[in-house]
């Protein structure tokens, strides 16, 4: 049971990241000079 709740809790960590990494991606991807000004 333990181990259900946490593939559970991985798979919804993973789509909040995926969330933030396309929605980083989606702003840097027009304008990737501003990315690089940034790093």
């Amino acid at each position: 049971m333990f181990l259900v709740s946490f593939f559970f809790n991985l798979l919804n960590y993973s789509i909040i990241i995926f969330g933030i990494v396309s929605a980083f991606y989606q702003i840097v991807k027009p304008n990737p000079n501003a990315y690089f000004g940034l790093t």
